[in-house]
């Protein structure tokens, strides 16, 4: 799903473009951002990280397996990679985890309201819907 997604962005909207695909945020940042990276979370690797939308915005995308129940370990990952890399980018940025479906542990009340969490058939059948009714025009 990680790279059929990123290699089809329309998905995800039309605002954003392609960034960082897997790579440690230690990279990201000294790449990308020409800044030194010293943080203790290095070697971590988000899937994606897209530029910004039209209204200045990244964001940062988790993937797991169809199969896989999103669960609160996951949504703790997403946090922690948004809180890293807002360290070191003056834009927002905000944070997609997609899976199979939610595990009842998965938090529903007091989450960031910048971090969203969606079952792969959420985000590809209104995408579906949306590209019908444009090649319908």
């Amino acid at each position: 799903m990680h790279k059929a997604i990123e290699r089809n962005l329309w998905i995800l909207g039309a605002t954003f473009t392609f960034f960082r695909s897997h790579q440690m945020l230690k990279r990201t940042v000294e790449a990308a951002l020409g800044r030194k990276y010293d943080g203790a979370k290095a070697s971590e690797r988000p899937d994606l990280l897209l530029n910004e939308d039209l209204n200045g915005a990244s964001l940062l995308v988790e993937f797991k397996r169809p199969s896989h129940a999103l669960n609160h370990d996951d949504y703790i990952q997403v946090i922690s990679y948004r809180h890293e890399l807002s360290k070191h980018m003056a834009k927002p940025i905000r944070g997609l985890l997609m899976g199979g479906r939610r595990s009842p542990d998965f938090p529903t009340m007091q989450r960031e309201t910048e971090v969203e969490a969606f079952a792969f058939c959420d985000v590809i059948a209104p995408a579906r819907r949306a590209i019908d009714w444009q090649l319908s025009m």
